[in-house]
């Protein structure tokens, strides 16, 4: 039985509860500045009830992480033995949430939009292991290995590797980690495809989740333990795809949205921004926005809508290899009056293991035709071009492919 002393009415999950360390954390400075964050970046352009904030994303993946927790070691769900006591279990169901908490708090302004170009890529784990040293109340409370475990779970593991090599995980600390991360059926990716699908007001985010995660399982994989799910679960997967998919497609790839992504990710590449941790806890959306408004830059007027934003060229594969080849040479005819996006073509894993029965554990490859030829629904690269640019820039595209 777990005592929560607090609660939070959220509009996803209902009511969210938590315990005094919980609370602790969510009070922090650290957490508190991810009220002023936006979940989509900048979307609220085209979308405007996209107002969410990683705050509440972080709450509600700390919600479906303790849920995950219990289905997991359920006395009735094990197929593999844990070999962790109950106390173990009391301490690691802690780890879980806290780290479901911590995941996204070193996130810049606008969530993803410039991390890349400010930060490289998963810079703000990077800032999120800052912010956790900071943190002394964790291993206060959970003992001397707290902040390391919660640092484990809440942190990719290559990006920690640079950070702390020091630290190694075992195979039931890495399925704790894939709660919250998993491709499939983490805590993070549920939450953001049904809360982004319900601020957007599209109908594509939804799934029935809580299927999935009842149907969830340890499962050993060779030495090693993995998480997967039970035949009834596949349905609720493959439901997740699509929302995805469609997320992508309708969404997270519309391109006006990507239009004013690229100007906001322009303008603040160009910021003098510290990485300085006290300096960062200060940099939320707001801040950037108010920086906006005495200048002069064209990106800022773009933003705050005082001047028309740069077009989208569609692009056929052809023209996406032109521009791939040939980007330098199109940055140098047309100057700032281009923007050109590379995406990475990522589909996330889509393979995991199945569990039948006692004797018979099957791959999703083997199961699932349909997760493996789900399309990506992700242009490997975009063109933003001014209007004044527009006619030269198809031009050059005809003469070039």
């Amino acid at each position: 039985m777990h005592l929560h002393a607090y609660k939070i009415l959220d509009p996803i999950h209902g009511f969210i509860r938590f315990d005094a360390l919980e609370q602790q954390l969510i009070e922090s400075p650290f957490f508190q500045r991810l009220r002023y964050i936006r979940q989509m970046g900048v979307s609220y352009l085209i979308y405007p009830g996209t107002n969410h904030t990683r705050f509440e994303h972080s709450l509600g993946v700390m919600e479906l992480s303790g849920r995950i927790f219990d289905t997991l070691v359920s006395e009735q769900n094990q197929v593999v033995d844990l070999k962790l006591s109950n106390e173990q279990l009391v301490y690691w169901r802690k780890i879980v949430r806290l780290s479901a908490l911590c995941h996204d708090m070193g996130h810049l302004p606008f969530s993803h939009t410039a991390e890349q170009k400010v930060l490289g890529k998963k810079g703000h784990e990077m800032m999120t292991y800052k912010m956790l040293q900071k943190m002394h109340f964790i291993k206060e409370a959970l003992g001397a290995t707290a902040l390391d475990d919660v640092a484990k779970l809440a942190i990719d593991g290559d990006v920690l590797a640079n950070l702390a090599p020091h630290l190694t995980m075992t195979p039931i600390e890495r399925v704790f980690g894939k709660i919250i991360t998993e491709d499939n059926f983490g805590a993070d990716r549920i939450d953001y495809l049904i809360r982004d699908g319900k601020y957007t007001g599209v109908g594509y985010g939804h799934f029935d989740y809580h299927q999935l995660i009842d149907t969830l399982r340890i499962l050993k994989e060779g030495e090693d333990l993995t998480l997967g799910i039970t035949t009834s679960g596949i349905q609720s997967v493959e439901s997740l795809w699509i929302a995805r998919y469609l997320m992508h497609a309708r969404v997270y790839k519309h391109p006006k949205s990507c239009v004013y992504t690229a100007h906001m990710q322009r303008y603040m590449g160009q910021l003098p921004l510290s990485l300085e941790l006290e300096s960062y806890l200060g940099q939320t959306d707001y801040t950037i926005l108010e920086g906006m408004r005495p200048c002069d830059n064209e990106d800022a007027k773009i933003l705050l809508k005082q001047a028309d934003p740069y077009q989208a060229i569609p692009l056929t594969e052809s023209k996406i290899g032109v521009v791939k080849e040939r980007q330098e040479e199109i940055k140098k005819l047309f100057g700032s009056d281009v923007m050109i996006e590379l995406s990475n073509d990522s589909r996330g894993s889509r393979t995991f293991l199945i569990y039948e029965d006692a004797k018979t554990l099957v791959s999703s490859d083997e199961y699932s035709e349909f997760l493996k030829n789900i399309p990506v629904g992700i242009k490997s690269v975009q063109l933003f071009v001014h209007p004044r640019s527009v006619n030269k820039m198809k031009e050059y595209l005809k003469e070039s492919s």
